[in-house]
C-alpha cells in the first residue's frame, strides 16, 4: 500500500513537472544542456555540452547521476564547436519564453523550510509592489523565481535583434530591482518573534537577489527535478500558478520608473516600426556632432593629432602638462589606431608605435620609451574595441581642455558655428557639382542621381540658374 503511494506522488511530481517544462518551451528549438560530473581518469569534474529538443530529453537528464545539471534560459538555434560540443552564446539565441529571478540563501533549504519562507512572503504580501511569479523552485541554496511570458520573445536573425535584446534584459532587471526592493522592505519590517515562530530569523534575513544576473541570453540555470549535489537537495517545484504569465513589454511599463502611465507598449515589446523611428531619430541627433557629418575619419583624426601637439606645446609653456600627460599618449594612440580602423587604402595606413613616439618625443621622459608606448597601444586597441567613435566635445571634457587653451586649437573645437560653416560648405560643393553637370547639358534626373538629391531640388536650383542667365 505504501509502495502504490509513493508511484502515485512521483506520478503526480512527474506530471506538474512536464506541465511546467512544457510552459517554459514549445521545444521548436532545442534546449542548450550542461552536466558536471566526475571523471574517474581525470579524477576531478569535467563538463558535457549539448542540445536536447524534446521533455523525454529532458527528462532523461533529470534522472540521470550527475554533479549538477543545467539547462539553457533561452532555447538556442544549433552551432557547434570544432570538437563538436554544443554552443551557448547570445548570437545563437532563438527565443525567450521565460526569465528568473534567482534568491539566494547562506543556508542549505531543506522542502520544508522552503515552502515556509515561500508562505511567509505570501501571507505578508511580498508582491504587493511587485509581479507574482508563475513558479518558485528550491534549488537547494535559495530559491528561483520563474515568470513565463504570453509570447515568447523571437530574436533570430532580425534585424531588429539587438533591440530585443536591450528590451528582455530591461524586463529582467526590472522586476529583479522590484523584487529585490520588496524582499529588503520585508525583512527590515518584519520581526524577529514573528519569524522564530515559524523559522529561523538568521535564515530568512540571509536571503538576497543575485544581482549578477542581469538579463542575459546565456544564463543556465539548475533544471527542476534534478538533484544539486552541492547542497545535498533536490531542485522541487514548490509554487505554480500557470495563471501568472505577462507581456514583457507591460512589466516594463508598470515597474520601470523610466515609463509613465502614458508610455504604452503595443502588443509584447515596442513594434519595429516605432524601433526603426526611435533609430532615425537617434541618426539625426547623432549628426548634430561633428563626426558625423561626412567627414573622412583619416583626415579629422590627422587634425586631432596636430591639436594634440599644439595641446602639449601650449601646456609646457604653461608648466601645467604635467598631470595630463598620460591621457594625451592614450588620446593619441586612440587616434593613431582609429586612422588604421578607417582607411580604405593600404597606404592611408600607418605605423601607430611610431608615430606615438613621435608624440613620446614631445612630452619626453618615461612617455618615449619603447615599453610604454606598447602598453599603451595594447591598452587603447582593447578600448577601441568597444568605443571606436568619439567627438571632440568628448575628447576635449577627456583632456580637460579650457576655453582659452581651445582658441588656439581650431582642430578639436566643436561650437555650433563650425558646425554651420560644415554644413553650408558641403551644401555649396554639391551645388557647384550640379551646376557643371547642367551646363555640360545632363538631364535633371542625372544631375540628381550623381549628387545625391532629390529631382525636385534640382528642379528649383535650375530655375534659379535660369534667372540669373537671363538677367545678366
Amino acid at each position: 500500500m505504501e509502495k502504490n503511494k509513493l508511484q502515485t506522488q512521483e506520478e503526480l511530481k512527474n506530471k506538474q513537472l512536464e506541465e511546467f517544462l512544457s510552459l517554459l518551451y514549445n521545444f521548436k528549438y532545442p534546449i542548450f544542456i550542461k552536466k558536471d560530473y566526475y571523471n574517474n581518469k581525470k579524477r576531478r569534474v569535467v563538463s558535457n555540452y549539448y542540445y536536447t529538443n524534446e521533455i523525454k530529453g529532458l527528462f532523461k537528464n533529470i534522472n540521470s547521476y550527475h554533479n549538477a545539471i543545467y539547462m539553457s534560459v533561452c532555447s538556442k538555434y544549433p552551432e557547434y564547436t570544432e570538437k563538436g560540443r554544443a554552443r551557448n552564446t547570445e548570437n545563437n539565441t532563438a527565443y525567450a519564453n521565460y526569465f528568473v529571478i534567482d534568491i539566494d540563501a547562506k543556508y542549505a533549504l531543506t522542502t520544508a523550510l522552503a515552502n515556509k519562507i515561500i508562505n511567509i512572503m505570501l501571507l505578508t504580501d511580498m508582491f504587493k509592489n511587485c509581479p507574482r511569479p508563475t513558479a518558485i523552485t528550491k534549488t537547494g541554496a535559495g530559491l528561483h523565481f520563474y515568470y513565463v511570458l504570453k509570447k515568447p520573445v523571437y530574436f533570430g536573425k532580425s534585424q531588429y535583434k539587438e533591440y530585443f535584446k536591450t528590451q528582455y534584459k530591461m524586463a529582467v532587471n526590472t522586476i529583479k530591482e522590484a523584487v529585490n526592493n520588496n524582499l529588503t522592505e520585508l525583512k527590515n519590517n518584519i520581526s524577529d518573534a514573528y519569524l522564530n515562530g515559524h523559522i529561523n530569523h538568521l535564515i530568512f534575513k540571509s536571503l538576497k537577489v543575485d544581482n549578477s544576473l542581469c538579463g542575459s541570453l546565456n544564463q543556465l540555470i539548475r533544471i527542476p527535478g534534478s538533484f544539486n549535489f552541492s547542497a545535498k537537495e533536490q531542485v522541487d517545484i514548490l509554487f505554480l500558478e500557470k495563471n501568472n504569465i505577462y507581456l514583457l513589454g507591460n512589466l516594463i511599463t508598470e515597474y520601470n520608473k523610466r515609463y509613465t502611465e502614458d508610455y504604452k507598449f503595443q502588443d509584447n515589446i515596442l513594434p519595429a516600426q516605432e524601433y526603426t523611428r526611435l533609430q532615425k531619430r537617434r541618426e539625426n541627433k547623432n549628426k548634430k556632432d561633428l563626426y558625423n557629418i561626412d567627414i573622412n575619419p583619416v583626415i579629422l583624426n590627422n587634425q586631432r593629432l596636430v591639436g594634440l601637439k599644439k595641446l602639449i606645446k601650449q601646456r609646457e609653456d604653461n608648466g601645467n602638462l604635467e598631470g595630463t600627460r598620460q591621457k594625451i599618449m592614450c588620446q593619441a594612440a586612440w587616434c593613431l589606431i582609429n586612422i588604421n580602423y578607417n582607411a580604405e587604402f593600404p597606404e592611408e595606413e600607418i605605423s601607430v608605435e611610431e608615430e606615438l613616439q613621435e608624440i613620446g618625443d614631445l612630452i619626453g621622459g618615461e612617455f618615449a620609451r619603447y615599453n610604454y608606448i606598447n602598453s599603451k597601444v595594447r591598452l587603447m586597441e582593447r578600448y577601441h574595441e568597444h568605443r571606436n567613435k568619439l567627438s571632440n566635445k568628448t575628447i576635449c571634457k577627456w583632456l580637460e581642455i579650457k576655453d582659452n587653451e581651445l582658441k588656439e586649437i581650431p582642430e578639436l573645437w566643436t561650437t555650433e558655428g563650425t558646425l554651420r560653416i560644415q554644413k553650408k560648405k558641403k551644401k555649396a560643393e554639391i551645388k557647384h557639382r550640379a551646376y557643371v553637370l547642367w551646363c555640360k547639358g545632363e538631364t535633371q534626373k542625372n544631375i540628381a542621381i550623381e549628387v545625391g538629391k532629390t529631382e525636385r531640388t534640382i528642379k528649383n536650383w535650375v530655375k534659379d540658374w535660369k534667372n540669373k542667365v537671363i538677367s545678366m
